[in-house]
C-alpha cells in the first residue's frame, strides 16, 4: 500500500510545483484513498481562502496630550531657528575669513658691497 502523502506534498501537488513522477504517483494514490482526497479538499480550501484574503491594515498613531504636543512643537521650533542660526554663522564667518597666507623661510645672504660710498651721487 502507498503511504498517505503529508500536507506538504498535498500543497505542493495543487500548486504544481512537484516533477511529473511525483505528481503522477500523487494522483494514483487520490484515486484510491479517501483520506488523502479529504486531506486535498482542505489545503484546496484553504488556499481559497488565502487567496481571498486582503488584510486592510491601518496604522494607528496616538495624538500626544495637548499640553506635551505643545512643548514638542515649541522645541522644535527652538532647534529649527538654532539651526537656521547656526548654518547662517557658518557661512558668513566663510565669507569673511581672510585669505590664508603662505609663510615661506628664507635665508637672507649678507655681503659687503662691490662699489664704494664715493661711487654714489646724490642728487640736488
Amino acid at each position: 500500500m502507498t503511504p498517505h502523502v503529508g500536507n506538504d506534498g498535498l500543497l505542493k501537488y495543487r500548486m504544481e510545483l512537484l516533477e511529473e513522477k511525483e505528481a503522477r504517483e500523487i494522483r494514483v494514490h487520490l484515486q484510491t484513498c479517501r483520506k488523502c482526497r479529504s486531506l486535498l479538499e482542505r489545503v484546496e480550501d484553504d488556499l481559497r481562502r488565502i487567496k481571498g484574503f486582503d488584510p486592510a491594515v491601518e496604522a494607528v498613531v496616538p495624538l500626544l496630550p495637548a499640553a506635551r504636543r505643545g512643548r514638542v512643537q515649541s522645541f522644535l521650533r527652538v532647534a529649527a531657528i538654532l539651526a537656521v542660526g547656526f548654518l547662517l554663522g557658518a557661512a558668513t564667518s566663510e565669507s569673511l575669513r581672510a585669505p590664508l597666507v603662505d609663510v615661506v623661510p628664507q635665508n637672507l645672504i649678507t655681503r659687503p658691497p662691490s662699489t664704494s660710498a664715493g661711487q654714489f651721487t646724490v642728487c640736488p
